[in-house]
């Protein structure tokens, strides 16, 4: 993998200049771009901040650095990845999915090594740690769940660019699109596409754009 100069120390000074932000970073999810080190996919997880891109077909590079922006190990770079890295993290774990033909491809760090990557089916796809530490993927094929080991489809289904968060209580909840418009389980929220989904202590909160902006949507209880 090849790192530019300075590329590095850019993202060491995001890592710092965050502050009360926990959870994922925006950042693009498709696109024809052979290498997304301009908009790498980030994620805060209190103690530490991750970041992951693709350069071309051939690797996903993966940083970590502490909230004063110092760097944290090597960089790790793996090969035959795919593209547009999504990120998550819990405690002393860490995951990476990438975009593939047909396939998501998820790497799990059980807080001292890299493990195996593990495919699944589906273009595309989200992956978040439950507060047990169990993670969890949302694809195009259903949803997932990681014994440490294999994926073991929970629900079926088919979610379309999904968005995915895991509540208090272990239970798992996905927005994704749907013919032009965003969906929530089995409730249509309104035309639009891209949307990203938190669970929050007071309810399920959804977003997405549309042509005519922003729009939100909350469920309490």
């Amino acid at each position: 993998m090849i790192l530019r100069s300075g590329f590095l120390e850019t993202l060491g000074r995001r890592a710092a200049f965050t502050r009360r932000h926990r959870g994922p970073f925006a950042a693009p999810f498709d696109g024809d771009v052979d290498d997304s080190r301009d908009a790498p996919a980030g994620y805060h997880a209190g103690d530490r901040v991750l970041f992951a891109w693709h350069q071309r077909d051939t690797a996903i590079g993966v940083a970590s650095f502490d909230t004063a922006g110092r760097q944290v190990g090597e960089p790790q770079s793996f090969s035959g990845g795919g593209r547009w890295p999504r990120i998550a993290a819990h405690q002393r774990k860490s995951a990476v999915a990438s975009a593939g033909t047909g396939r998501l491809t998820v790497r799990l760090h059980d807080g001292d090594r890299w493990q195996e990557p593990v495919t699944l089916a589906g273009p595309d796809g989200a992956i978040a740690f439950a507060p047990d530490g169990t993670l969890t993927a949302a694809t195009s094929d259903g949803l997932w769940r990681f014994d440490g080991r294999v994926f073991s489809r929970v629900r079926n289904g088919s979610y379309a660019h999904p968005a995915l968060a895991v509540a208090a209580d272990g239970e798992p909840h996905v927005a994704y699109e749907r013919g032009g418009e965003v969906w929530y389980g089995d409730e249509r929220l309104g035309a639009g596409r891209r949307p990203s989904i938190v669970a929050a202590p007071d309810g399920i909160h959804v977003a997405w754009i549309s042509d005519d902006g922003i729009h939100l949507r909350q469920r309490t209880g």
